[in-house]
């Protein structure tokens, strides 16, 4: 590992490892009413059931930071600052076959605390039963900057890397300042929605989770169509098939509600252009929702979402009473049409194949 790396991560471990042993302790007997608090906020609930699972997890996840000095490297050039952009840091392998590679140059240029997080959320994916079963480590069901994090069911908190390491660092700030509403520097949290006129606790409980959905999609949406757009540049160029890719049945998909050409036949160098394009639109729907939002309570209508006077859609919007007859899934989807409406250059020929295709991609990620 390079000396500035070396620096920089000796700098969090002592904390990752006060966090860890904090987060043990507080789960070891039956908690104190202010560290039941910050188990309900990133667990769900404090309940027997709950408590036993992490009793386990986390004594096992605190073996796994303790040891870390012993397993973290430096990866390749872009990982120990060849270049610009690169991973934070990212887990190999499960329990005693795990490694750690962190991104050299990306790890040192993160706040302290993030670096800690970070130490903490790749050790997870390293340490099992994190995952629900042996030789399982946690996933990324949602991220500490998403709204989604706090709308997790208990058992997917349970197999969230980002849930055990914000949950190991809110519990050491907030005992370590003595105050409730203490938020650890440098972590970024989740966007805060401010709602007017919606009063019945649960029209605003199935607003917030519908929020929280449309943002999860619009990652979902922007990540798969940027990986679509590699995998059809390499069969375009003959670098591979669709039947070797693993984005075969996405693009199946896309070209069902886009002017593509479906797989088997090879792309064209206007559909790598118009993959392009979809993906900007997704970009700039995601921009517009990873912000706090302000949503009023119309009399009447659905959704009212302004039309864009920039790239990216207002940060304003309104919804009806026909909102809150939906179903949930029918909610999400609702957001994204309207959304999509207001967004400059999406054509509103194409706003139900936007929609639909977030949702399919949506649904190979539950």
């Amino acid at each position: 590992m390079d000396p500035l790396t070396w620096t920089a991560f000796n700098a969090a471990l002592p904390i990752a490892r006060n966090a860890m042993a904090r987060a043990v302790a507080a789960v070891a007997g039956a908690p104190s009413a202010a560290d039941a608090a910050v188990i309900d906020r990133f667990f769900g609930n404090h309940s027997r059931a709950t408590l036993r699972a992490l009793r386990t997890n986390l004594r096992n996840l605190q073996t796994h930071v303790d040891n870390l000095a012993a397993i973290t490297q430096c990866g390749g050039q872009c990982d120990t600052g060849g270049c610009a952009e690169g991973p934070i840091a990212y887990n190999t392998g499960i329990d005693a076959a795990s490694t750690m590679t962190l991104g050299g140059r990306v790890f040192r240029s993160l706040h302290v605390n993030d670096r800690v997080r970070n130490l903490i959320h790749e050790s997870a994916h390293g340490t099992s039963p994190l995952g629900g079963a042996r030789n399982t480590g946690t996933r990324d069901v949602a991220y500490r900057h998403e709204r989604m994090i706090f709308h997790l069911s208990p058992a997917d908190r349970l197999r969230n890397s980002d849930s055990y390491a914000l949950f190991a660092l809110f519990l050491r700030e907030i005992q370590t300042t003595g105050s409730a509403a203490a938020t650890p520097a440098g972590i970024v949290t989740p966007a805060s929605d401010t709602m007017t006129g919606i009063t019945v606790p649960s029209e605003r409980s199935a607003l917030e989770l519908a929020l929280a959905r449309l943002e999860k999609r619009l990652t979902w949406a922007n990540d798969w169509v940027g990986q679509l757009y590699g995998q059809a540049h390499a069969v375009r160029t003959g670098g591979r098939t669709w039947a070797a890719s693993w984005a075969e049945d996405l693009m199946r998909m896309a070209a069902a509600r886009f002017p593509l050409t479906p797989p088997p036949a090879r792309p064209t160098q206007v559909d790598q252009v118009r993959i392009a394009g979809i993906l900007d639109r997704y970009r700039r729907m995601k921009a517009a929702v990873k912000r706090n939002l302000t949503i009023g309570r119309m009399a009447t209508g659905v959704v009212a979402w302004p039309t864009a006077t920039t790239w990216v859609a207002g940060g304003s919007l309104q919804v009806g009473p026909g909102f809150f007859r939906a179903r949930p899934d029918h909610q999400v989807s609702l957001l994204l049409e309207h959304l999509a409406l207001a967004t400059r250059d999406v054509e509103p020929a194409f706003i139900p194949a936007y929609v639909s295709l977030a949702k399919w991609i949506h649904d190979q990620n539950p």
